[in-house]
């Protein structure tokens, strides 16, 4: 078959593809002669893998392919073949991303992808069907379930001193402003902390993650890290005294997001508050979980209608429109 073919984007309003949201672009094709076809297809595909090797030197590899939506450009019905023209073809589409569907990740053990795959199937035995992809990077939207209000942690840390009958005891509430932030977002953090001991202390907060991997033959793999980067402390707080102090967590990286919905990779953040104690008593800390995603675009009736005129347009190429490698659609 001879097919020249390119799908085009429309850069979306955040310049992210975001869970719950559409893709909406064009299909262009050109044919160099006339052709049978059984169907031509336009797919949002998701394909997950991971792959490590235990200590025991056994490796372990799990796999999972979710079909997200399946548009057919032609002929739905595959018994039956549709002859078409020389020429070239162009064909508008919109395709509706589930919030339910995990979000991109790329680590060293494992990755989420997303391609739109436009395949020509051909009606003859004697030739190949045509496969086209396009890569598409997709966003997880704040969860809509979380609560809009403060997430509370709370510590009670007993102190052991030596010849001592006074209580030596330390109790700390943090909270945090809401329970999500969005990459390069910030979150106030408010600490209420009681020091009925002589010890004098700091507290330390760290963006934490924890990322999860599932494989065949019920392989699992967790993965902790701190980021270094997302990491606030408080002055010191005296002994014996009751402090309320604050902090701003500010997210420094982009490519922070919790991932959900695979059975292959998981991934979830959360602030780690620590007491930072003095020698010889051992650090205290709690973990106040938190989402990191992107808020929905809110797109006002005006704002609707001119994306909806916008489709009369020609799109720019995707790569183009997002800033990205225009080869980077190779599998």
């Amino acid at each position: 078959m001879g097919i020249t073919s390119e799908i085009l984007i429309y850069p979306p309003r955040q310049l992210k593809h975001i869970t719950g949201e559409s893709i909406q672009g064009v299909v262009r094709y050109h044919l160099h002669e006339d052709t049978e076809f059984k169907n031509i297809a336009l797919s949002l595909l998701c394909k997950a893998n991971c792959r490590w090797r235990s200590h025991k030197k056994t490796w372990y590899y799990g796999r999972e392919k979710i079909l997200v939506q399946k548009i057919y450009i032609l002929n739905q019905i595959t018994d039956e073949k549709i002859s078409l023209s020389a020429g070239s073809y162009v064909y508008p589409f919109q395709i509706i991303i589930p919030e339910n569907v995990p979000a991109s990740v790329i680590t060293s053990i494992g990755e989420i992808k997303y391609n739109l795959v436009l395949k020509f199937k051909s009606n003859s035995s004697f030739s190949w069907d045509k496969t086209f992809k396009r890569r598409i990077v997709i966003h997880p939207r704040i969860d809509s379930l979380l609560p809009d209000l403060p997430v509370v942690g709370k510590l009670h840390k007993t102190l052991y001193k030596p010849f001592s009958s006074k209580g030596q005891e330390i109790m700390l509430e943090a909270v945090v402003d809401k329970g999500y932030v969005t990459p390069y977002g910030e979150r106030n953090i408010s600490f209420n902390v009681i020091n009925k001991s002589d010890a004098i202390f700091s507290i330390k907060t760290q963006l934490v993650s924890k990322t999860k991997y599932r494989a065949d033959f019920n392989g699992k793999l967790t993965k902790k890290k701190i980021l270094h980067s997302c990491t606030v402390q408080t002055p010191e707080i005296p002994d014996n005294s009751e402090s309320n102090m604050f902090n701003i967590m500010q997210l420094a990286a982009n490519n922070l997001c919790t991932v959900r919905h695979s059975e292959i990779i998981s991934r979830e953040y959360a602030l780690k508050v620590t007491l930072k104690l003095p020698l010889p008593h051992v650090n205290s800390s709690v973990d106040i979980p938190i989402f990191i995603g992107e808020i929905p675009n809110r797109y006002s009736e005006e704002a609707s209608t001119a994306v909806g005129e916008s489709m009369s347009e020609m799109p720019p190429p995707y790569w183009e429109a997002m800033h990205e490698g225009k080869n980077d659609d190779d599998d």
